[in-house]
């Protein structure tokens, strides 16, 4: 089996995973949750989700470079995600997730600097076009509004997603790194863990008034926290193990078509306005993927 269809086999699935975890971030962010405590919860259930299939299949062989790699993914990681949640507590989905189509053009430098990965002209065409796709979006959500794009550029979270997306950007070769001196299965259930512990206690040390209604927030999101952990844990185990087969630069920009997904399931599942235009534009970040994936 070619490497292309072991890379699509991990990565699609975990690319539409990973953009219905989008949708449902800014459902239940839209409740009034915490994002700190949110992020605790999910983390931790969805590494622990994780490690339990390490007690069958055993701790892999832990190879030079890991625990350097590990600790910059978390730490990067962890901050990230935070500017992530936030975003999505101020934007639409629709609007927020296509911001992850930043990251590719990033990965070429990053990709380049920490593991010697030269993509092609080709493929960073494709890159190209589809970080031209997301302006396109952007554009398309500023004329409905009746507003500048720069207006929709200075927004809250519009810059929030700004740092989650140079975080996530510094932080992919790091991923892989990670993925391949261990095991993906591994690596994202150490991190999960650490990261959710991390959120859990900036929550109850820095944000007293939320640890008071810990419970009060948990009951709120007792019924989907548990899926949202899932649907979380399945996208990343997914899209890591995908690494195995791609460099990084390609890797990342295929694990985009989570805007895809989040774009669709936002107008279906949150009622998001202007969903047409937004998949038009969506169309265009596809052709960039295909002309990345295909013709490099």
């Amino acid at each position: 089996m070619s490497d292309v269809v072991l890379f699509l086999s991990y990565m699609l699935p975990g690319s539409f995973f990973l953009g219905l975890y989008d949708v449902i971030s800014r459902k239940i962010l839209k409740t009034g949750v915490d994002e700190s405590f949110l992020l605790g919860t999910t983390f931790t259930i969805s590494g622990i989700m994780l490690a339990v299939p390490l007690f069958i299949v055993g701790i892999p062989e832990i190879k030079d470079g890991f625990w350097m790699a590990f600790w910059v993914t978390a730490i990067l990681n962890i901050f990230a995600q935070f500017f992530w949640f936030r975003a999505f507590k101020e934007e639409e989905a629709s609007i927020i997730s296509p911001f992850r189509l930043l990251i590719p053009p990033l990965v070429l430098l990053t990709g380049w600097l920490t593991l010697k990965e030269v993509p092609s002209l080709v493929g960073s065409l494709g890159v190209i076009i589809t970080a031209f796709g997301l302006w396109l979006l952007l554009r398309s959500d500023a004329a409905s509004r009746s507003i500048k794009l720069s207006e929709i550029l200075k927004r809250r979270g519009v810059l929030f997603a700004l740092l989650g997306t140079l975080s996530f950007a510094i932080t992919y070769p790091f991923d892989k790194k990670a993925v391949i001196t261990s095991s993906s299965l591994f690596f994202a259930a150490t991190v999960f863990i650490l990261m959710g512990l991390v959120h859990f206690a900036y929550s109850s040390i820095m944000r007293r008034e939320e640890r008071r209604n810990f419970f009060e927030q948990f009951k709120n999101i007792r019924g989907s926290v548990f899926i949202f952990a899932l649907v979380y844990a399945l996208g990343l185990f997914f899209s890591l193990q995908a690494l195995n087969y791609a460099v990084a630069a390609y890797a990342s920009s295929v694990k985009r078509l989570s805007s895809l997904w989040a774009v669709l399931l936002s107008g279906a599942l949150l009622q998001e306005k202007n969903i047409s235009k937004k998949l038009i534009a969506v169309a265009v970040m596809f052709a960039g993927v295909i002309v990345t994936l295909f013709l490099s």
